[in-house]
């Protein structure tokens, strides 16, 4: 773009130095040529000025120059002020107007001082380059404006991918600790619950072989107790294997359904769902939270409550989803966190969510989890 511009200044030049020599012959060359020397070299210079002080004044020593070749030479050389007038629009950022009016001034002062035959011509020059150069800055700045928000898109596209690629590593990681943390879960609940109670049957089996021989009816009936247990500790085992398959999610609100039907299949508590506000899509990995963390509660419920009622409420806010689980349960001793209430905070948090713990009226349990992804 500069060599174009200093090329044009040359061809103008040129073309002002013909006119002035060859058609308006003058008796000292060699001023005229000296002018001329000074006026290539001021607009030189100008290239490598970068305030728009000094760059003013450059531009008004061109105004000296031009006035002295106008009144010594050739009307014609008034046509030099479109060099000015060039970089007026090309490097001006804050003065622009003012220098413009001043150029306008000039160049009408001088068509006033020197009129001739010719001057309709240069004032029509004068008039078409500023168009001309009006366009080309508008151009430019559409430009520049163009690249700023390609530039933006770039830059936002970027972030954008970034930021996809930290929720896609967070859902990871998010998804490997439930995994591990489930599995501790079960380490935890085979050694406590079930390791437990078959020591406790081995001994009770032991003790058996000893009844035998002294009470034969005490003996039969240590062992069907030892079989009793025994029921019951293979059906814990399954329900905890059965805890480990992972559930395919078709319709959030129908899993959660199925799921409190399972419940009243093996518990007579009566348990009663409310969905609130209008459903919103979320990311699986909270939806699992959540779904995990009702089948917890509602096992805490079956084992550890005195209630004869429940009631989940699922309610879609406009930011947040919120997970109440709620018994008619009358203990009022001290909240203790177990494992699996643990286990539940330690999803919700992961997800960005949070737990609610109150007991005064009943046992409640709440989950507030974002919908937005704001893995932690």
């Amino acid at each position: 773009m500069a060599t174009l511009k200093n090329s044009l200044k040359i061809i103008l030049i040129l073309g002002v130095s013909v006119i002035v020599l060859f058609f308006t012959p003058t008796t000292n060359p060699g001023f005229y040529v000296v002018l001329l020397l000074l006026t290539i070299l001021n607009f030189q210079a100008r290239t490598h000025l970068t305030t728009d002080i000094l760059i003013t004044l450059s531009l008004s020593i061109d105004l000296v120059l031009i006035f002295l070749l106008t009144h010594y030479f050739a009307s014609a050389a008034m046509l030099l002020i479109i060099i000015p007038l060039m970089d007026t629009f090309e490097d001006l950022r804050q003065n622009f107007l003012g220098v413009l009016l001043l150029l306008s001034g000039f160049f009408g002062f001088l068509i006033y001082q020197y009129w001739d035959h010719n001057s309709l011509i240069y004032l029509l020059t004068y008039v078409i380059s500023i168009v001309v150069f009006i366009t080309i800055k508008a151009q430019q700045t559409e430009i520049a404006n163009l690249q700023f928000l390609y530039d933006e898109v770039r830059r936002n596209s970027y972030q954008l991918e970034l930021a996809q690629s930290q929720i896609e590593q967070y859902t990871q990681e998010v998804r490997q600790l439930s995994q591990i943390r489930e599995r501790n879960r079960i380490a935890e609940k085979l050694h406590d619950t079930i390791g437990h109670a078959l020591t406790s049957l081995l001994m009770q089996l032991e003790a058996s072989k000893i009844l035998i021989a002294q009470d034969p009816t005490a003996a039969i009936a240590s062992i069907n107790q030892a079989t009793d247990t025994l029921r019951h500790n293979i059906k814990e085992l399954r329900d905890t294997v059965k805890n480990l398959e992972v559930t395919s999610y078709k319709n959030f609100r129908t899993s959660l359904n199925q799921l409190i039907a399972e419940f009243q299949k093996n518990v007579s508590i009566p348990i009663t769902f409310e969905l609130i506000g209008t459903p919103a899509e979320i990311h699986p990995e909270k939806e699992t939270v959540l779904y995990n963390n009702t089948r917890e509660a509602l096992t805490n419920i079956a084992r550890h409550s005195n209630a004869s009622s429940a009631k989940i409420t699922l309610q879609y806010a406009e930011k947040m989803i919120v997970l109440t689980i709620q018994d008619n349960g009358s203990s009022k001793s001290p909240v203790q966190k177990g494992y699996g209430m643990r286990a539940m905070q330690t999803r919700t948090e992961l997800v960005g969510g949070s737990m609610h713990i109150s007991n005064e009226a009943g046992f409640l349990l709440e989950f507030e989890i974002p919908i937005l992804e704001e893995m932690r």
